[in-house]
């Protein structure tokens, strides 16, 4: 069995040597836990955002520093992994709504969707009641889903679009129909931008209807129901790696070749 030696304790390292190959653990793309008498390393799936066990030795297996027991050993790694959680950046996110009808400003004008209320933010802000603004640059997700109507006439076409600093983003257009007077269509979907810091965001739309608007409805009963915002927005920082992290049930050469590739 190799002899397994903790070189080296940092706050986002874990250095492990096994016999003469040494091993750098980046926790900013792998977790180091401790479970029971095994120190178990999982790489990061970026897909579902979950942790896979990649690896794990017992810390009897483990020549901790010159006089430093296998308990004292685990109460190191205990101590870079609370302090890692301690000290981890914070992750970026807005949550919003509006609870107002939006009507439509004219057959050719641009109408901007307004933000009025807000669910959680951090980092993130509703600006001059329409502006979702970054505070920090990164890759964000904007997600959104918004309730429009019409009230007469015929079906009635709308396109929807998003807009960066004031400017229509390029082939961020989608058009939609809305078929019954008074019946309701509700367009989501997302994009995915990176963004500098003070950056801001807009969702506009247009129909040369002027019957459309955005509705929104209020609390309800039997049953008891929330009310229906007019549109509900979220922005949330993309938290992803790069690189691959292979299957369980591999040995440490093959795990250290996927740690080396970040």
């Amino acid at each position: 069995m190799p002899t397994y030696s903790v070189v080296d304790f940092s706050d986002t390292t874990v250095k492990i040597t096994e016999d003469s190959r040494e091993y750098i653990y980046k926790k900013v793309y792998c977790s180091c836990k401790v479970l029971g008498d095994f120190v178990v390393f999982s790489t990061h799936n970026v897909e579902t955002n979950l942790l896979r066990q990649q690896y794990a030795i017992l810390y009897t297996d483990c020549v901790a520093p010159v006089g430093t027991s296998a308990a004292d050993l685990k109460t190191k790694i205990d101590a870079i992994i609370n302090n890692y959680a301690a000290n981890a950046p914070s992750v970026y996110y807005g949550s919003y709504y509006d609870s107002t009808n939006q009507t439509n400003a004219g057959a050719t004008a641009e109408n901007i969707i307004q933000i009025g209320s807000v669910f959680e933010e951090n980092g993130v802000s509703i600006q001059n009641g329409d502006e979702i603004t970054v505070n920090n640059a990164g890759t964000y997700n904007l997600q959104f889903s918004a309730q429009f109507e019409k009230t007469s006439g015929p079906d009635a076409d709308v396109q929807l679009w998003l807009k960066l600093n004031g400017s229509n983003v390029a082939d961020s257009n989608t058009e939609f129909s809305i078929h019954h007077n008074n019946g309701t269509y509700v367009p989501a979907w997302n994009f995915v931008l990176t963004l500098n810091a003070g950056d801001y965001l807009q969702l506009a739309w247009h129909s040369a209807d002027t019957t459309v608007s955005l509705l929104a409805q209020g609390t309800a009963v039997s049953p008891t129901r929330p009310a229906i915002p007019s549109m509900i927005v979220t922005l949330t920082e993309v938290m992803g790696v790069s690189g691959g992290g292979g299957g369980g049930g591999e040995t440490i050469n093959t795990i250290m070749a996927h740690i080396a590739s970040y």
